[in-house]
């Protein structure tokens, strides 16, 4: 059991294996990727070995995030920094992630 402010990113290092699952050479969008539940996500995803696009409004916040994923997990990280309740911006945000 993990214990809130205990390090363990020397565990996050190599992907996980689940019985034959792994998302290597897959590319996963999150969503409200920056923190909280989004960001638990996005390492779990990177964990299990897919690169990562992280989308959320504040741009500092995303750079952070993808720091500490890629150092973390060692996976690829792409930012993009949208507001996607705005119908306009989700477009966007689709094509930024698949460059």
């Amino acid at each position: 059991m993990f214990k809130a402010g205990e390090d363990f990113s020397s565990m996050m290092k190599e992907p996980i294996a689940y019985d034959g699952f792994s998302l290597k050479g897959k590319i996963s969008l999150v969503t409200g990727g920056s923190m909280g539940i989004g960001f638990g996500i996005a390492t779990a995803l990177a964990r299990a070995g897919s690169d990562i696009v992280i989308v959320a409004r504040n741009e500092d916040r995303l750079n952070q995030a993808a720091q500490t994923l890629m150092k973390d997990t060692g996976c690829r990280v792409r930012t993009v920094a949208k507001d996607i309740s705005h119908p306009d911006e989700l477009a966007v945000t689709v094509e930024r992630a698949a460059e």
